[in-house]
């Protein structure tokens, strides 16, 4: 039983600087329920806001989702924003990668695993766990180099959006990640 066993918690530092690509439509600070996502609640009783530790991470879990993706939409593009999020707590998330999987009991299919049942029912379980995690932090699942942070909702107070632009707006850095993996943009 998960309950029985203690979490495999990293501190996220204050002195990090989350990144989240988003649709300008719902803000910075998103904590969505009943979505296709994979770290959802399946019963739907809290939210989940996720998270890139870099502007590669963020990327790849908004943009690279179908397998074999060689272009992206300057449409897309133009309805989502960069945010840069500070920190105003240290933030205790489950490792849901390296040594961590075992200690759960897991294997990094959970982070992979499409359909979300099986991620989703994880997610419940760590958040429902007494030691009251702030979220759990995976390898992302088309750029594995990088890490991501899927945040509940109890998380939300920690978080303080620094800077938002959109996408479309900040040329150099939208070219590094087009570049990074080879990526077209079509109208």
């Amino acid at each position: 039983m998960l309950h029985a066993h203690a979490l495999p918690i990293d501190v996220v530092p204050t002195s990090q600087l989350l990144v989240r690509i988003h649709r300008t439509a719902n803000g910075p600070l998103f904590f969505g329920t009943g979505m296709d996502c994979r770290f959802q609640d399946p019963a739907q009783t809290f939210g989940v806001c996720y998270f890139g530790e870099s502007d590669a991470a963020s990327f790849a879990e908004t943009f690279l989702r179908i397998v074999g993706v060689r272009s992206v939409s300057q449409a897309a593009l133009a309805a989502r924003a960069f945010s840069s999020v500070a920190l105003t707590r240290e933030l205790r998330v489950v490792d849901l990668h390296g040594p961590g999987l075992a200690r759960v009991g897991t294997t990094a299919a959970v982070a992979t695993v499409y359909p979300y049942d099986i991620p989703n029912a994880w997610a419940a379980a760590l958040h429902d766990h007494p030691e009251q995690p702030d979220g759990l932090r995976y390898r992302c699942r088309h750029d594995s180099d990088e890490m991501a942070l899927a945040l509940f909702d109890r998380s939300a107070a920690a978080l303080s959006v620094d800077s938002t632009s959109r996408m479309t707006d900040d040329a150099a850095r939208l070219a590094a990640l087009l570049d990074r993996w080879g990526l077209g943009m079509t109208t």
